[in-house]
């Protein structure tokens, strides 16, 4: 007969799970589990979130004025100063010669918009932050966002009167 090459005792292949072979099993497995329900939600996000074209509708209304409504022709982004002040007086009246029929007076008409329930915030301000005015017409039209109101802005940068000013469209 023949002895046992391990001194009676058991092969290493016959050996059960240690401690150590559990713990990293149950390890990997928490850390499996714990990234799927930390990417899942952003996986599925943009299929279950609530469409929004607050983003195209501030986008489109920025390019709009400040390449086509309010500018001095053909030069985008060179603005006006008549149409641009005729645009924020509100009273109503386009001045002749200006590329727009409605003014700021009801600026979803103006920017031809018809998405139910968007309001809107438009304005030229100078490098600090300060509101522009043209002959005593304050470059400002549309309402105020309330608190914790979800705000979409496009921005761009025009020239009014051979200064340099930003153009900002807020949607919500």
């Amino acid at each position: 007969m023949k002895a046992a090459k391990n001194g009676g005792g058991t092969s290493p292949r016959n050996r059960g799970q240690t401690t150590l072979d559990y713990a990293v099993g149950v390890a990997s497995f928490l850390i499996v589990v714990g990234f799927v329900f930390a990417f899942i939600p952003s996986i599925v996000g943009p299929f279950t979130a609530e469409p929004s074209d607050r983003p195209l509708i501030a986008d489109r209304s920025a390019d709009q004025l400040s390449q086509d409504m309010l500018i001095d022709a053909p030069t985008a982004y060179s603005l006006n100063a008549t149409c641009t002040e005729g645009f924020f007086d509100a009273d109503g009246t386009a001045p002749d010669g200006c590329r727009f029929g409605m003014d700021a007076q009801d600026l979803p008409d103006a920017l031809n918009v018809s998405s139910p329930g968007v309001s809107f915030n438009v304005t030229i301000t100078n490098a600090t932050g300060d509101v522009r005015s043209v002959d005593g017409t304050q470059l400002a039209a549309g309402d105020t966002p309330r608190p914790g109101s979800n705000v979409v802005s496009a921005k761009r940068v025009v020239l009014l009167e051979e200064t340099r000013g930003y153009l900002r469209v807020k949607v919500w």
